[in-house]
């Protein structure tokens, strides 16, 4: 079970581009009393109240804003508000806060234009109040479910499902649709996908030169591309690949040595043969008996 105290101390930060995102948890998440009334005051972080049961008045500025379950409202930082009850049907809620900074650190694949449309919407949040149309309360549900497992990763979940949370809330409150260029693969992240389709023919008798004029490189660009990706050389690759093809066929005591030979690209049987010895020690009936032997 969680702990008012325990949650208050944890240390929650979400990296978004350059904005450095950091989440504030209190015992509201935990306790079960209805809320009586909180008395005017104000934050210097960004609120997100989850109204779960009950009803309720906020007061904020000259606004009275009647609440409600499953709606969700954001008060901004230093705005002054106070949160009345209905003596018939108390409020109950959770809320968390946040605050971002702008650093230097980024990763280089994440869109400024993304970062400058965040930074955006949050400066022009000073109070908005949301009918929960996109299951956010679930989400904060799932936040405090992986605080409770404490199952591996659930520090990156945690981070994944505010992200889903903040982003929900900005696409909610803004109606402007903000269009920019979504980051590309890099030239090397695409030649990877070529060379690995490329690799996927090897029934046919492949080349390096066949793989060069693919990629609209020269052959010793190739190898230097495969050996920093896969840390090997073009024909140890192709050999590899064929070696863990014939691995699996062999478990299927229909298909001959030669039809494995032949299911891999090799016109000889021999040539097979040592190829195979070679990559794994035992010959192809060798390791055909090998795999019997297990399945008994």
């Amino acid at each position: 079970m969680l702990d008012s105290e325990v949650l208050e101390n944890l240390d929650i930060k979400i990296r978004i581009g350059t904005l450095l995102f950091d989440v504030f948890l209190d015992s509201s998440l935990v306790k079960t009393d209805k809320i009586i009334y909180a008395q005017k005051h104000n934050h210097s972080s960004y609120e997100i109240h989850f109204i779960v049961a009950g009803k309720g008045k906020l007061m904020i500025g000259n606004k009275e804003v009647d609440l409600f379950p499953n709606n969700v409202f954001i008060i901004g930082p230093e705005i002054y508000h106070s949160i009345w009850q209905d003596d018939q049907n108390p409020l109950l809620k959770y809320n968390i806060r946040f605050t971002y900074s702008t650093t230097r650190d980024s990763d280089s694949f994440f869109p400024e234009n993304e970062v400058s449309w965040i930074k955006e919407a949050l400066s022009d949040i000073r109070f908005v109040y949301l009918s929960d149309t996109q299951n956010i309360i679930s989400l904060l549900q799932n936040i405090l479910s992986e605080l409770d497992n404490k199952e591996i990763g659930y520090y990156a979940k945690i981070q994944s499902l505010f992200i889903q949370i903040l982003m929900n809330l900005l696409c909610a409150t803004n109606n402007h649709k903000k269009i920019y260029i979504f980051p590309q693969k890099s030239r090397d992240d695409q030649r990877s996908v070529l060379i690995e389709t490329f690799f996927d023919d090897y029934r046919n008798d492949l080349r390096i030169d066949q793989l060069a004029d693919l990629l609209n490189l020269s052959s010793k660009q190739v190898n230097r591309i495969i050996k920093k990706l896969y840390n090997t050389t073009f024909k140890q690759k192709l050999i590899d690949m064929r070696m863990e093809v014939a691995k699996d066929l062999l478990r299927d005591n229909a298909l001959t040595i030669e039809s494995v030979a032949e299911e891999v690209g090799y016109a000889s049987q021999n040539n097979f043969y040592v190829a195979f010895k070679q990559h794994t020690g035992l010959s192809p009936s060798e390791y055909r008996e090998k795999v019997c032997d297990k399945r008994k």
